[in-house]
């Protein structure tokens, strides 16, 4: 008895023929992969990527005495005048305390511009730079260099600058603090997740 012969077909079926089959081995294989050695092998739990202690704030008091982290309003995206806004304005009667967010130093000090009477100060590692800007006054002898305890009044809500005379509010921005020709520009935070304490004066 003669063995069966197979007849390949034509050129030009094959032509046809063999991607279909490529196609199915290389679904069968993935199967295998993934289905079959996946499955038999522990899952490995994905690790968030670490982050840098620098990139994050410290604990923050509230800047305004008596208002708790859940009352701090979401104005850090609001639009004023065509661009965003990038802080917190703390609507507060005039003469509202102002207290320091973190342990730090008074950076400087500000009498002129947009901010009116205004505090630039840093955290104790001197990554952080806090704005409190549109005072009514600054503490009595309050100075530049001066050290600063997490509670310790600064200043007073007021509407120097250019905020509205008829709405007293503190301006607070949390930045990345830079030390070189533009130490008042640096990257914009949301402070909001990074308030943990009632504004308590010391």
């Amino acid at each position: 008895m003669f063995a069966e012969r197979r007849v390949w077909p034509a050129r030009s079926d094959r032509s046809v023929e063999w991607p279909a089959r490529r196609a199915c081995l290389t679904t069968v294989a993935l199967t295998f992969i993934v289905g079959g050695c996946g499955a038999g092998a522990p899952r490995v739990p994905t690790v968030p990527a670490p982050v840098a202690a620098d990139s994050i704030p410290p604990d923050l008091m509230v800047p305004i005495q008596g208002v708790a982290p859940a009352r701090v309003p979401d104005t850090f995206s609001a639009t004023r005048g065509g661009r965003t806004h990038r802080a917190i304005d703390f609507l507060a009667p005039r003469g509202t305390p102002v207290i320091a967010v973190a342990d730090g130093q008074v950076y400087r000090l500000r009498s002129t511009g947009p901010g009116g009477l205004a505090v630039y100060a840093t955290d104790s590692t001197r990554r952080w730079m806090f704005y409190y800007a549109h005072l009514d006054r600054f503490r009595d002898g309050l100075a530049e260099g001066m050290k600063l305890a997490q509670g310790d009044v600064i200043g007073f809500v007021g509407t120097t600058g250019n905020a509205p005379s008829d709405t007293p509010h503190l301006h607070f921005q949390l930045m990345h603090a830079r030390f070189d020709t533009r130490w008042w520009d640096g990257e914009a935070l949301d402070p909001r997740a990074y308030f943990v304490k009632t504004g308590e004066p010391r």
